[in-house]
């Protein structure tokens, strides 16, 4: 922990997932004068405060809750490390992070459990887009162009979030609204809408596993019963078939070497559903405050995009 060590109970924390991109072992000063800064490092495993640099950003989001589920902060703002610079390549100074503010002012608007944060500080509001999950066959291959979108329903299942999600269609890929890059804060109210143990199968998914779909699956039989240690081959759980599939499953083979495209991208275009609970599809425009007052609504608009 760096910063202001004080109870935080009623205070936000920022966890970010950093690599090698702050080139240091403490966070920004200006920053962690703001706010308690809650870092793990993933490089040295006898070291405190390990995190192994595997689930992308998600790992260290996931690692958090599931390790501090009964000690949350009141909201946490999740950043990937290059967020607080001011272009990809260029950290420039130090900024008023404000924007956690106005979430703790208090129940009753929008953004009060959870705002997206988008790309970069330096760009507000955040950029909302619309997305084919088709487009991600070009890295994980045609053979597996369902794979992304199995494994965003898989996701969604495990923690079992409450949005219905229309049955898959290999004809018809989903077409998903969602808030770009994995920034955003959220409050442990809206956290802990999902048990401790969902939490946990996710991290140990992201971190232990590496990969998003399970490698042996439990088939159904046909008198309605489970063959355990199914081949990974539509690796998929039983219960995935029952709930949001139909009668047409996606037939992918899940491998580490995906796991960019999926334990990457796929949690970044669920966190709007995972946290806010909107629908995977016609999303709204994110709703966040216009600027540091935190009164008025930004004005924002969806557009279509590619990675």
């Amino acid at each position: 922990m760096h910063g202001d060590k004080e109870d935080w109970t009623n205070r936000t924390v920022i966890v970010p997932a950093v690599y090698r991109e702050w080139h240091g072992k403490a966070p920004p000063a200006w920053l962690s004068a703001q706010y308690p800064v809650y870092l793990y490092q993933r490089e040295n495993a006898s070291l405190p405060c390990m995190c192994p640099n595997r689930g992308y950003e998600s790992g260290v989001y996931f690692t958090f809750i599931a390790q501090l589920y009964n000690q949350l902060p009141a909201f946490t703002a999740f950043i990937q490390a290059d967020w607080i610079f001011l272009t990809k390549t260029n950290g420039g100074h130090g900024f008023q992070f404000w924007q956690p503010r106005c979430c703790e002012q208090g129940a009753g608007r929008p953004w009060s459990d959870y705002m997206p944060l988008g790309g970069r500080r330096s760009v507000w509001p955040p950029r909302c887009v619309f997305r084919s999950t088709a487009v991600y066959a070009k890295w994980v291959g045609r053979r597996n162009g369902a794979l992304v979108e199995a494994c965003l329903r898989e996701l969604l299942r495990v923690l079992g979030v409450p949005v219905a999600v229309r049955p898959y269609n290999r004809s018809r890929p989903l077409n998903v609204t969602f808030y770009t890059n994995m920034n955003f804060v959220v409050s442990r109210r809206r956290i802990r809408y999902y048990t401790h143990t969902a939490w946990r199968a996710l991290a140990t998914r992201f971190i232990d596993e590496g990969v998003c779909l399970p490698q042996t699956v439990a088939t159904a039989a046909p008198n309605g019963g489970a063959v355990a240690g199914a081949p990974a081959r539509g690796a998929l759980p039983a219960a995935s078939y029952a709930s949001g599939y139909g009668g047409d499953v996606p037939d992918v083979e899940d491998a580490a070497r995906h796991a960019k495209y999926t334990l990457g991208m796929a949690t970044e275009i669920i966190s709007q559903t995972i946290f806010n609970f909107n629908p995977l599809e016609e999303g709204p425009a994110p709703q966040v405050p216009r600027d540091h007052e935190c009164e008025r609504q930004a004005s924002t608009s969806c557009a279509h995009s590619n990675p």
